[in-house]
C-alpha cells in the first residue's frame, strides 16, 4: 500500500505493479474501484459521482504499460473543494482484491504514513463496523467492555452499549469435565446462535 497526497483538482495517474515471483506480470486485465473514506461510498466513473449503490460504472480496466505496469488516468476535479481521503482498490479477476492506496487530496504540507494512521485512528466508530476487519474487531472490544454482560442459567450473556442487543453468549464451567455452574466459573465455551 502506498499513501500520496495531491493537490485538489489534479489529474492522477492509478497505477498497480503485478509481480509473480519477482517478474512483472503482462496481459492481465486489473481493475481499479474507488472508495471515499469520509462515507465508504464508491465512485461512479459514469457521471463522475460518489454513491453508496445504483453505479453504472464502479469498476474501470487499467491499461497495461509493460513490465507487470497497469496505468489509468483519473480526473479528482469530481472532488470538489475539500480535502478528501480515496482509497483506491485494485482487483485481478482470478484474485479478487490484491492492493491498496491511500490518495490523499487537498492535505496541507506533506502527509506520512502516521498521518493517515491518526486520521483513521480518530474516525468515529461507527466507521469502523464491517465483521473480520481490523476497526470491526475494535468496534466488537468497545461494545463488550462498555455494554451491559449478565450471568443466569449457568451462562454468561454480553451485550452492545444499548444493554439490549446480544453480542456474545457463553456456557459456564468449573472445568471441562462438569456440568455447567454458576458459581465456581473457570471455563466458559461459546454458544454459537444459528
Amino acid at each position: 500500500m502506498s499513501v500520496i497526497a495531491y493537490p485538489l483538482g489534479e489529474v492522477v495517474e492509478l497505477e498497480l505493479l503485478y509481480k509473480r515471483d519477482g517478474l512483472g506480470v503482462t496481459g492481465l486485465a486489473p481493475q481499479v474501484e474507488l472508495r471515499r473514506t469520509d462515507d465508504n461510498y464508491y465512485f461512479d466513473f459514469n457521471d463522475n459521482t460518489f454513491k453508496s449503490s445504483g453505479w453504472t460504472t464502479k469498476s474501470v480496466s487499467l491499461s497495461d504499460i509493460g513490465s507487470g505496469w497497469y496505468q489509468r488516468t483519473w480526473d479528482s476535479s469530481a472532488l470538489g473543494g475539500s480535502p478528501t481521503v480515496i482509497v483506491a482498490e485494485y482487483t485481478v479477476t482470478d484474485n479478487g482484491k490484491i492492493a491498496q492506496d491511500v490518495l490523499l487530496f487537498g492535505a496541507s504540507g506533506s502527509c506520512t504514513p502516521a498521518d493517515v494512521a491518526t486520521a483513521v485512528w480518530e474516525k468515529a466508530m461507527s466507521a469502523h463496523t464491517t465483521p473480520g476487519t481490523f476497526g470491526g474487531g475494535v468496534n466488537t472490544i468497545f461494545d463488550v467492555e462498555t455494554g451491559r454482560w449478565v450471568i443466569e442459567n449457568n451462562q454468561m450473556i454480553f451485550y452492545k452499549p444499548d444493554n439490549v442487543t446480544e453480542l456474545f453468549r457463553f456456557d459456564l464451567f468449573e472445568n471441562r469435565d462438569t456440568a455447567p455452574t454458576e458459581d465456581i466459573v473457570k471455563d466458559r465455551k461459546r454458544v454459537i446462535v444459528p
